[in-house]
Formats: structure tokens, C-alpha cells, sequence
């Protein structure tokens, strides 16, 4: 008998969960950008691919990631746009599962990747910071130094 309800309460959530996503199309436009690139740690790997392609198998995995990164190159500004301050880090799901996250006076979520040698801001990649209760404080640069 318990089956049966936790069923009907997992499609209610799931209804749910699209409901709001239908309504709050900012929140389904970064869903979507989102999902069309690979998580922080696969795009270091392709661009440490694309960097040094002699070390790569064979060419194919070469232009693989080199697509790969490209999309990101579109999408990581678009995304960043998306997420404000003041709002929950877990307003914009699957953020948390695509970034690296460090602490240190607060929470800090690297995304992106880093794609030139030069010291700066590289413009694919940011940090989200949080609170301990998820509440975003700061969306910033990343400063590479050399």
C-alpha cells in the first residue's frame, strides 16, 4: 500500500517541478544551457586536450572536445547572466553538480574553464558564492595569475 503513494507523490512533484519551470522561463532557459555542456572538470579536461593535442589517443577526441568547448564558450556567458544575487544556488538546478566548490569565508563554486595562458579575467569561466543556507552573495571574476 505504501508504494502505490510514494508513487503518486513522485509524479506530483515531477508535475510540480515542470509547472514552475513553465512558468519561470529564465529558470528553463538556464536549465537548458546547462545541460548542453559537460560538467568544470570534463571542460578542464578538454581544454588540457585541445591545449596539447599530441597527447591526445587519436584526432577524433581532439575535435570532440574542441566542439565541446566551443558550445561552452557560447553558453558560460549566457548562464552567468542568468543567476542573480540574492536568489538560492538551488534555485538553478544541476549549478551545484557542474561547478567545483570550495570554502573559505563562505562558499565558492568555480564554473567554467580556463581556455588562455594569459594572466586576468578569463571571460568562460566565474565564481558563485553562497552562504551557508545557499542564499548566492556574489556572482564574480575569475583573477588568473601567472
Amino acid at each position: 500500500m505504501k508504494t502505490p503513494r510514494a508513487i503518486v507523490l513522485l509524479l506530483v512533484a515531477l508535475v510540480f517541478c515542470s509547472h514552475a519551470q513553465a512558468q519561470n522561463p529564465a529558470k528553463a532557459a538556464f536549465t537548458q544551457l546547462l545541460d548542453d555542456i559537460p560538467p568544470t572538470e570534463a571542460l578542464r579536461r578538454d581544454a588540457a586536450l585541445v591545449q596539447r593535442p599530441e597527447a591526445a589517443p587519436n584526432k577524433q577526441d581532439v575535435e570532440d572536445a574542441q566542439k565541446r568547448l566551443a558550445k561552452a564558450k557560447i553558453a558560460i556567458p549566457k548562464l552567468r547572466k542568468l543567476i542573480t544575487v540574492g536568489s538560492s544556488v538551488f534555485d538553478y538546478p544541476g549549478l551545484l553538480a557542474h561547478g567545483r566548490i570550495t570554502y573559505g569565508a563562505g562558499y565558492r563554486l568555480y564554473f567554467g574553464a580556463y581556455f588562455s595562458g594569459a594572466e586576468g579575467h578569463g571571460p568562460y569561466d566565474f565564481n558563485v558564492v553562497f552562504n551557508d543556507t545557499g542564499i548566492i552573495t556574489a556572482v564574480d571574476d575569475v583573477r588568473w595569475k601567472k
